[in-house]
């Protein structure tokens, strides 16, 4: 799943290559290296609660739950919100590759939604299945990429180290360079981040309490070499315009420099595959953070029901209808997907290592143990105030009709959550009127004198 999420560097690179030029290297590794740190406060927050579904979001409940469960809700929506319409991009963008390289004239809209049908139909299977599938795709686009990334090893006159400096932007770019940086770095924390997405099945994890710590890492060093290696990799072979070129199938140039006409076809194809499988990771968190939300009283019940495999799968028909609408709206600009969403993701951002703060708090007062050195609790407020700039700067930058979406978007779950408090409180009065008089009278002392005998 942490391959998956790395490889979604493919989405907005091109596009962050033509505005930033070789300056885009620095907001790859300076985002990943967030992302890291954050998996270690991810790893302390699951370790207190192994058994949470839904991933980084719902770990938010343990500092909101109570009078202000409510920011908790806020979290797992935007969780929701930020990965299901990366659903749609990797299916999209999936279906692009294939038609830049096997199938020309195929409407890439209906390939992504067969694609996606197919996905959800095995997601309903349990994840042991779907392991076995990531296990696959993993492989085929790990192999592919790695020899892409390790040629130029070999033959050094396919690298050309002058792309990547001086770090500048191109001269032509409008805006100045820290407003640009701060645009792209919002924008790359939906990939850069991805490494989080591993604590989505911490609780489907035999002794997750023992073992998340070690998952988490693992999972954050993964995608710290992959946003910091193949940037820099891709920049050298064709240079940032080079990249930028074609920015929904980013990879295909450098493989046609390093393979030819072959080699971009094989590439082609086993980056579709990725893709699918960063989709398919993305079903995964989305899904059950969906069913997380319901379990704890902020949705309708329904998403809490899973099949005979344990799969949320109310949850998953949801996600698909979701996905359905978008491919139809959205088509292929992705990019704007992806502004849009990652609103919501960084909401999930200031409010997870701010719950963070908060329970540590909470557990030294009441002289309770912490997994981590007591100076987590300081980069804990340092990556608070870090996320709130992105959220507030950042998508401001995008413009009015990015933080509009997701400002409607995200409001939403209020409704919802006043819709499930409603229901719960109807489901009680039926339930008390419908009860047995006898059950609901107090036991009386023998010889006592009841209220009607008085």
């Amino acid at each position: 799943m942490a391959i998956g999420a790395a490889l979604q560097i493919t989405v907005v690179m091109g596009a962050m290559a033509g505005e930033l030029g070789n300056l885009h290297l620095l907001v790859w590794a300076g985002a990943a290296f967030v992302g890291l740190v954050q998996c270690f406060l991810i790893a302390e927050m699951a370790k207190h609660a192994p058994h949470r579904a839904g991933g980084a979001a719902t770990y938010a409940q343990e500092a909101f739950g109570g009078r202000t469960s409510w920011v908790a809700a806020l979290s797992g929506w935007g969780y929701w919100f930020a990965w299901t319409p990366g659903i749609a991009v990797n299916l999209i963008l999936a279906a692009e590759y294939l038609e830049s390289t096997v199938w020309p004239d195929v409407n890439t809209v209906a390939l992504s939604a067969g694609i996606g049908v197919a996905l959800y139909a095995v997601n309903t299977l349990g994840l042991r299945h779907l392991v076995r599938i990531s296990a696959v795709l993993m492989v085929l686009a790990g192999l592919t990429l790695l020899a892409l990334l390790v040629t130029p090893l070999f033959q050094p006159s396919l690298f050309d180290a002058g792309e990547l400096s001086p770090l500048a932007a191109p001269a032509d770019t409008e805006g100045s360079t820290w407003e640009l940086l701060v645009k792209w770095f919002f924008v790359a924390t939906w990939s850069a981040y991805g490494a989080e997405i591993a604590a989505s099945i911490v609780a489907e994890l035999r002794e997750p309490a023992a073992k998340v710590m070690r998952a988490m890492v693992t999972a954050g060093v993964v995608c710290l070499a992959a946003f910091a290696i193949v940037p820099i990799v891709m920049t050298g072979i064709v240079g940032a315009d080079g990249l930028s070129e074609s920015p929904s199938t980013v990879f295909l140039a450098p493989a046609e420099v390093v393979f030819g006409d072959a080699g971009r076809l094989i590439v082609g194809v086993m980056l579709a595959c990725a893709l699918i499988l960063g989709a398919q990771a993305y079903i995964i968190a989305s899904s059950r953070t969906v069913y997380q939300l319901s379990k704890d009283a902020h949705l309708p019940r329904l998403f809490t029901r899973v099949n005979r495999f344990g799969v949320p799968v109310m949850s998953v028909i949801c996600d698909a209808a979701v996905i359905a609408v978008l491919l139809l709206i959205f088509g292929s600009d992705v990019v704007d997907v992806v502004a849009a969403a990652n609103i919501g993701y960084l909401v999930v951002f200031v409010l997870m290592p701010l719950g963070f703060v908060i329970v540590r708090v909470r557990r030294r007062r009441a002289g309770q143990p912490l997994v981590l050195h007591p100076v987590w609790t300081g980069i804990g407020v340092a990556v608070v105030a870090l996320n709130a700039v992105l959220l507030v700067v950042g998508a401001a930058l995008w413009g009015v009709e990015i933080w509009l979406t997701g400002l409607i978007v995200m409001t939403l779950i209020f409704p919802l959550i006043a819709w499930r408090r409603w229901r719960d409180r109807v489901d009680a009065r039926r339930h008390e009127a419908t009860a047995d008089p006898a059950e609901s009278v107090p036991a009386q002392p023998v010889g006592a004198t009841s209220e009607s005998e008085r």
